[in-house]
């Protein structure tokens, strides 16, 4: 595991976003393709919507049936609230489980850790595609996450995963597969209104020169990697 939060520099013109600049688009289908349903690991509230909405948005107009497995309660009183108003706006099909752990407090291994995963693993369908936390990112609950959701699948299961600090962060690799979700115009109006709800955004170890968070979130693609 990396350092705690704010141990990573972050800049606006981090590796991956200039890796992102010759990455392939592809659709929504095209990223789904022959999943039987989408769930996304989200560390802390929010997570999902900052960096998941528009591919949410478009599996529920696919008519896939959608399942969000928020991991930490987050620091602000309201974040789980907050979260659930804005993803039943983003997707009123789409299921959200829970977990309350503490932000921080995520396992990293023996029972503990085996124990979160085999609830993450009760939330997962068969043949789900499964979008986790990147392994990169600077923050221990995201890499936490990552970690447990990988335990938690299984080899029917697809795995992408999607970055948010890591975007900004100097030290994060360039990936070898990345895909740009090419979302219609609708997606991303969607994803606006579903951010406005959001009271916090769920990125406070960034303190350093990058654009502002909501606005970059909504007018750069959001970024897969092929995991």
């Amino acid at each position: 595991m990396r350092g705690h939060r704010g141990s990573s520099r972050f800049t606006g013109e981090s590796p991956l976003l200039w890796g992102a600049r010759l990455a392939l688009s592809a659709t929504t289908g095209e990223l789904l393709r022959d999943a039987g349903g989408l769930v996304v690991i989200a560390a802390h509230p929010g997570d999902e919507i900052l960096g998941c909405a528009a591919l949410i948005h478009g599996a529920v107009r696919a008519g896939l049936p959608v399942r969000v497995v928020c991991l930490t309660r987050g620091t602000a009183v309201a974040a789980l609230q907050d979260d659930s108003t804005a993803l039943s706006g983003l997707a009123p099909e789409a299921v959200l489980h829970c977990f309350d752990e503490r932000e921080g407090m995520l396992p990293s291994g023996g029972r503990p850790f085996d124990l979160v995963a085999a609830k993450v693993a009760a939330c997962i369908p068969e043949k789900a595609a499964v979008l986790l936390p990147w392994r990169e990112e600077a923050h221990p609950d995201r890499q936490r996450s990552h970690a447990i959701g990988r335990a938690a699948m299984s080899e029917a299961h697809r795995a992408l995963a999607y970055p948010l600090a890591a975007r900004f962060q100097a030290a994060a690799p360039v990936p070898r597969a990345m895909r740009l979700l090419s979302a219609p115009p609708a997606a991303i109006a969607a994803k606006r209104r579903a951010l406005g709800l959001l009271s916090t955004i769920p990125l406070e170890e960034i303190d350093g020169d990058v654009p502002p968070l909501s606005e970059h979130f909504l007018t750069q693609p959001e970024i897969f990697i092929l995991d």
